[in-house]
């Protein structure tokens, strides 16, 4: 069973967390910001790019 599957059984809703700062190499932030589902830890820039390209289920 992957993550996912296991994921499915405890939890049919994930949540999006975020926005988390991006920080380089050397600590200091680089400005951009990332939304994170914290059931498959898709990641993208927009909230609504996690929405479309998680595969989870349902969202909030």
């Amino acid at each position: 069973m992957n993550e996912i599957e296991r994921f499915h059984e405890s939890n049919s809703e994930a949540t999006i967390t975020g926005p988390h700062p991006e920080y380089d190499c050397h600590g200091r932030s680089t400005g951009v910001v990332y939304y994170r589902c914290a059931g498959c830890d898709i990641e993208a820039c927009r909230r609504a790019d996690v929405r479309e390209h998680c595969q989870c289920g349902d969202l909030r």
